[in-house]
């Protein structure tokens, strides 16, 4: 899982670039989180507040999956 959360990141990060999209990183409140939006701003926000979390794996893989099929 070490290098899961930073090659993830990256994918989120090329994906909203390739796709004019904001990016924000944050690590604020007790909630990992990751939301996307296409209006009324083209904005991702990942907020990562505990990385030992057992269902962070899941929860990123699941938007990013989101955010593919949103593009494609």
């Amino acid at each position: 899982m070490k290098n899961f959360i930073p090659n993830k990141l990256n994918e989120i990060l090329i994906l909203c670039s390739k796709n004019n999209m904001e990016f924000i990183y944050q690590k604020e409140g007790e909630e990992n989180f990751i939301e996307f939006s296409i209006e009324p701003e083209r904005k991702i926000t990942v907020n990562i507040v505990n990385e030992k979390d057992k269902n962070l794996k899941r929860l990123i893989n699941e938007k990013l999956e989101g955010l593919d099929q949103l593009f494609k």
